[in-house]
C-alpha cells in the first residue's frame, strides 16, 4: 500500500485542536492517525506554552547542559521504574542502529506482535522486555529515542546534545503520559466496529489491504482521518462527541455492507 499517496490525500490543515483538524475550507476531521502516534495526547499537549516561557525567556536555546536534563532523567526513571542502563538519542535511526549492533537483530516487534524481535515500547502496554526501544511521543518537529539495555544498575547517558526545549517537552510528555496511564476514563471498546479490532487504544484493520485506499478515502470524506499505512494501527481519540461516534459507526456499517464482511 502506497502510504505516501494516501498522505497526499490529506487536505491542507489550517488549525489543529485536541483531536480535531480543521482544513482551509472549514471542514472538521476527527484525527485517528495522530501523526503516526506522535500526537498521542492530542495536538495541544498540556503545558507546552509554559515550557516555551521557561526555556526561551531564559535564553536556553543552545544545546548546552541545562537543568532540564536532570529533570528529564528524574521523570524518566519515575516512569520506567525498573529501567537500568539507558542511552538517549536525538534520532530514532541512531537508536535502532545501536540496538541492532548490540543484539545482532534487525527486527523490532510491537507489544501486540507474536514475533519476538527487539521490543518497541508503546504507551498502554506494560509487558516489557529488554533491551527495549522507547520513542517518546513528541511534536512532529522534535524527536527523542531511548534505548533501555536492562533492568539492573540505573544509569543514563545522553549520546547527543539536546537543547533545553526538547528535554523540557520530553519531560512534560512523560508526566502527561503517566497521568494518562493512571486516569483512563474512556471505554475504548466503544469504537469497536466490523472494520476495526480494538486493543487498548489501538485500532487494527479487519478489512483486506486491497480495500485500504477506498476505506481511507471514505472515512476522510466523512470527517475521519485514519492511518494511511494499512499495517499500522489508528488510535481511539481521547475526546469526541456522541455525534462523532454515531457517524463513525454508521460509516463503518456502510463499508461492512459494501465489502460483505
Amino acid at each position: 500500500m502506497c502510504s505516501k499517496f494516501l498522505i497526499n490525500c490529506i487536505p491542507i490543515i489550517k488549525r489543529a485542536r485536541f483531536f480535531y483538524l480543521y482544513d482551509t475550507k472549514g471542514n472538521r476531521y476527527l484525527d485517528l492517525y495522530l501523526n503516526e502516534g506522535r500526537n498521542f495526547l492530542g495536538h495541544r499537549a498540556k503545558g507546552l506554552s509554559i515550557i516555551l516561557k521557561q526555556t526561551f525567556s531564559r535564553g536556553l536555546t543552545a544545546s548546552y547542559p541545562s537543568i532540564f536534563r536532570n529533570q528529564f532523567t528524574n521523570v524518566f526513571f519515575s516512569f520506567f521504574k525498573d529501567a537500568g542502563c539507558s542511552y538517549v538519542f536525538k534520532y530514532e535511526r541512531d537508536a535502532r542502529e545501536f540496538l541492532s549492533s548490540l543484539t545482532g537483530k534487525n527486527y523490532f516487534s510491537k507489544p501486540w506482535e507474536e514475533k519476538n524481535g527487539i521490543y518497541e515500547f508503546k504507551v498502554g502496554f506494560s509487558n516489557f522486555r529488554y533491551p527495549m526501544l522507547v520513542n517518546i511521543p513528541m511534536p512532529g518537529c522534535m524527536s527523542i529515542s531511548i534505548v533501555i539495555i536492562d533492568n539492573l544498575s540505573k544509569k543514563i547517558e545522553f549520546m547527543d546534545n539536546f537543547d533545553a526545549l526538547t528535554l523540557a517537552i520530553a519531560r512534560n510528555m512523560l508526566v502527561n503520559i503517566m497521568s494518562y496511564e493512571n486516569d483512563k476514563k474512556i471505554n475504548f471498546e466503544i469504537f469497536t466496529t466490523s472494520m476495526f479490532r480494538i486493543m487498548n487504544r489501538y485500532m487494527f484493520p479487519l478489512y483486506k489491504p486491497e480495500h485500504h485506499v477506498e476505506v481511507f478515502n471514505t472515512y476522510l470524506k466523512s470527517g475521519y482521518l485514519i492511518n494511511p499505512v494499512f499495517s499500522n494501527p489508528s488510535f481511539v481519540p481521547l475526546k469526541f462527541s456522541k455525534g462523532d461516534l454515531d457517524r463513525f459507526r454508521r460509516v463503518s456499517c456502510e463499508l461492512q455492507y459494501k465489502y460483505s464482511f
